[in-house]
């Protein structure tokens, strides 16, 4: 087993050159810094991935989901559907229905409206 590519021997060797180093008094109490900054810097590096993740998170969601479209009123549907039962052969042979202002075969279109300005009324 290698810890940060240091084998079991190499970790004996830097251990023994600690205790003289430092020697016997100073040697726990360097260990327990150096266990407090390891632990702070697990718990920092933690920290900064859980925010980058949630930034992705957030980056990767839709903006909103598009509203559906408006109801139709019930009146209009009414006025849609009295018109198609009205010219069924027009709109299976595909011919056009005349549009508005447009004289049709079996009645005269009324006359388009007068426009008037505001002054006027």
């Amino acid at each position: 087993m290698t810890l940060f590519g240091i084998g079991p021997i190499e970790l004996l060797v830097i251990l023994v050159l600690a205790l003289i180093v430092f020697g016997p008094n100073k040697l726990p109490e360097i260990a327990r810094s150096l266990g407090k900054a390891l632990s702070e810097l697990r718990r920092t590096s933690q920290e900064v991935t859980n925010t980058v993740m949630r930034e992705l998170d957030v980056d990767s969601e839709p903006e909103k989901a598009p509203k559906p479209p408006p109801k139709i009123p019930q009146s209009v549907q009414d006025a849609v559907r009295k018109m198609v039962e009205a010219r069924p052969q027009e709109l299976s042979s595909g011919e056009p229905m005349a549009q508005e202002g447009e004289p049709t075969d079996d009645a005269q279109a009324p006359p388009p409206e007068t426009v008037h300005s505001l002054d006027e009324v």
